[in-house]
């Protein structure tokens, strides 16, 4: 039984599928927090008073973190911040031992002070640790949008090519017109 041919068309929707439904929102979210990351290194500083701290643990990784309630002031306004990294998934204030994270805990009691770095579009945004700008995670997502964005243009283009390759043998076997 002969295999029918490829057909072109869904070649070259899978390829768009690939790049517009994977690739780009993918690639466009790693973008948008590698820039978020890097843009956090040029916030001004300021000096935080701590509010509250408190350990809590994680699970997957199971991992000790440090929860800041922190108070600080940009101009007349007085800010309240809770965020501690700049980046939403590193564990910069995260710990696998939990005496490594009591210790820092210990240095961070209500009523001390610490500088944290402050977003100047929102002051209310502020940060305490600075995530690497490139983390595993980052480095994971924007390969694997770079492959499907790839393989998409692949596909297009093997589409095109078998679209061609058909164009090409119905004007072989086409017969001439009577006259």
């Amino acid at each position: 039984m002969k295999e029918p041919p490829p057909d072109p068309q869904l070649s070259i929707l899978f390829g768009w599928c690939l790049i517009l439904l994977l690739g780009l929102p993918i690639g466009g979210f790693t973008a948008w927090h590698v820039g978020s990351k890097a843009a956090a290194t040029t916030w001004p500083r300021t000096s935080a008073e701590i509010l509250d701290s408190k350990l809590y643990r994680t699970h997957r990784p199971t991992q000790w973190c440090l929860q800041l309630k922190l108070r600080y002031r940009v101009g007349e306004t007085t800010y309240a911040s809770r965020r501690t990294s700049s980046s939403r998934f590193a564990g910069t204030a995260c710990d696998r031992e939990q005496h490594v994270m009591s210790v820092r805990l210990e240095r961070m009691q209500p009523g001390a002070r610490m500088t944290v770095r402050y977003d100047p579009q929102d002051p209310d945004n502020a940060i305490v640790y600075l995530a690497p700008v490139v983390e595993f995670i980052d480095a994971f997502l924007g390969i694997t949008a770079a492959v499907w964005f790839g393989c998409g243009i692949a596909m297009i283009r093997f589409g095109k090519r078998l679209r061609r390759e058909q164009d090409a043998a119905r004007a072989g076997s086409a017969k001439p017109a009577l006259r």
